[in-house]
């Protein structure tokens, strides 16, 4: 096998840059287990170049997460057979305006949301603290989420909804999934023509940038958003090049002489 083989394998996909990325990462691992084991001397697709990972830009301002909420608000349109009869949906969007207020106040990942349960809510309910996350074995910590006083708030009513399981459900009462939400956002997405870059993860972005933007330290926005290292956050998580009256009002308050 050679580096070559897996270029050629993946000319022959119609996967973008994420999905190429995500196979060459899945393939080298494999062999670097063969290696760790054993049963090779060496990973020989181990120099193979993974695609740069491209830097999420779309931010989700105030007017967009509005026009958002009031959609997950309303009910389903129930389909020809219900409507014929007489069945009324008892769906409504309403459990998602709980996850949507969650993305936007914590800065969390879709996935932490969707597996945040009622145990991991600390007895104050200041804060959701999770055991098993993405970053564990890179932290050696569980994960912090610090509440908002809205998401405080958000949480005391759903504790009082169930005593036990998953913190947000939908309709049915089954645990959100990250693939459930992605998709839930998508369809928004499409039916308000949003721009294409408006994603859950992009209210993880935005809630990073606020917090820059209203003066928090970058070392504080990377605790709370579970990194170590503060130039994620500068580089890939901020995007104060999307706030220009900021910057211009920055760059006044830079050359303000001290009384």
């Amino acid at each position: 096998l050679r580096p070559y083989h897996v270029s050629e394998w993946l000319d022959g996909k119609t996967w973008g840059d994420s999905g190429k990325r995500t196979a060459i990462t899945a393939v080298k691992r494999c062999f670097a287990w063969a290696v760790d084991e054993g049963l090779l001397k060496e990973n020989p697709v181990g120099r193979v170049k993974r695609p740069a990972v491209k830097r999420r830009e779309q931010l989700i301002g105030d007017d967009e997460h509005a026009r958002m909420m009031a959609v997950t608000d309303k009910a389903r349109k129930p389909g020809k057979r219900s409507a014929r009869l007489g069945i009324r949906p008892r769906h409504r969007a309403g459990e998602f305006r709980q996850v949507m207020i969650a993305l936007r106040h914590s800065g969390a990942r879709p996935g932490m949301i969707a597996a945040v349960t009622v145990t991991d809510v600390t007895p104050t309910v200041d804060a959701w603290i999770l055991k098993r996350h993405k970053t564990e074995k890179k932290t050696g910590r569980p994960l912090i989420i610090r509440l908002s006083p809205c998401l405080q708030t958000l949480t005391r009513i759903l504790l009082a909804a169930r005593s036990e399981g998953n913190l947000f459900v939908n309709s049915a009462g089954e645990p959100w999934t990250r693939n459930a939400i992605r998709c839930r956002m998508r369809r928004m997405r499409q039916n308000l023509g949003l721009d294409p870059g408006v994603v859950a993860y992009s209210y993880r972005h935005t809630w990073a940038t606020n917090a820059m933007v209203n003066g928090v330290a970058v070392a504080t926005v990377a605790e709370l958003l579970g990194h170590t290292d503060m130039r994620m956050v500068s580089q890939v998580y901020g995007h104060l090049e999307q706030q220009p009256q900021h910057l211009l009002d920055a760059a006044a308050k830079a050359m303000q002489r001290r009384a």
